[in-house]
């Protein structure tokens, strides 16, 4: 996992930071553990996220909370 941090890590986010809720890291980490869960859509992909709040929260391996979905 660390090595995946890593490598989003180095992804430029080309968003304005004024309107930014989530790190472009966050965003693909969960969308790829969405994906390898079998979510195929966004819509299947936002549900996901929003079930496994807590478990991302825990899983940021003493880093700032990730945001709320709701």
């Amino acid at each position: 996992m660390t090595i995946c941090l890593i490598i989003f890590d180095s992804i430029p986010d080309p968003r304005q930071q004024g309107k930014i809720e989530h790190s472009l890291v966050e965003i693909l980490v969960m969308t790829v553990c969405a994906v390898i869960s079998n979510c195929e859509y966004w819509e299947e992909i936002a549900v996901f996220c929003i079930a496994k709040e807590d478990w991302f929260g825990k899983a940021r391996f003493g880093a700032k909370k990730w945001g709320s979905f709701t």
